[in-house]
């Protein structure tokens, strides 16, 4: 398409040098929406990347998070790479968007689950 209108830009850097620095360290979600935003080479590679989505905390977000993002941050691919998840204190995301997310991927690779204060969390949300 066109990156003008879509607001991207070329970068000069080669996408390997980026690779690396975005493979070496850890960014929030938000910090990764930042980073996509540079460049259309950015942006392939952040959404690409099983790193990058290996370690997710919606935390820090709180209220701001829903279902259309937890839904677009979590898909399948995403979610088999996924070690830790962090959806603590996040009060917009509802019983029945967290529910279908656990139906329909896997989590081979999860560790780390962390629901507290949630208020969509009962034993019906958990059943599978």
């Amino acid at each position: 398409g066109n990156w003008a209108s879509q607001g991207m830009r070329h970068c000069s850097m080669p996408l390997d040098a980026l690779a690396t620095i975005l493979d070496s360290t850890e960014f929030s979600i938000g910090e990764k929406c930042k980073v996509a935003a540079v460049c259309k080479g950015w942006r392939g590679l952040v959404l690409h990347s099983v790193e990058q989505w290996m370690h997710v905390s919606f935390a820090e977000y709180q209220n701001k998070v829903t279902d259309k993002v937890v839904r677009s941050i979590l898909t399948p691919t995403r979610c088999e790479a996924l070690a830790t998840l962090v959806i603590s204190r996040c009060r917009a995301i509802s019983g029945i968007c967290f529910h279908e997310i656990l139906i329909h991927n896997r989590f081979p690779a999860l560790e780390t689950l962390d629901l507290s204060y949630c208020e969509f969390v009962c034993d019906q949300t958990l059943q599978l």
